[in-house]
């Protein structure tokens, strides 16, 4: 008997990857010494946004958006502000 090395279903049919969309990323910087300000991230796994969270100095906080839409659109409100945004 064949023994197959990807998980299978009752029928006997590959299981399907389930692939989730990925987040659009803006994290606020908090620096003792600079102030805040922001980072554009972009498209992170909700995993390497929560590693981009921590820092040894300071504070970081990652805000999330579903849309590139929404995500350009608080990036603009940012910048019309006069927000400092890397």
């Amino acid at each position: 008997m064949k023994t197959n090395s990807t998980a299978t279903r009752g029928g006997g049919l590959p299981n399907p990857v389930v692939r989730r969309q990925r987040q659009w990323w803006i994290k606020e910087r908090d620096n003792p010494q600079l102030g805040t300000y922001w980072v554009a991230c972009g498209q992170l796994s909700k995993t390497e946004a929560r590693r981009k969270e921590g820092s040894l100095y300071g504070m970081n906080i990652m805000h999330a958006f579903d849309t590139e839409e929404a995500y350009n659109a608080r990036l603009d409100q940012l910048r019309q502000s006069g927000e400092c945004v890397q």
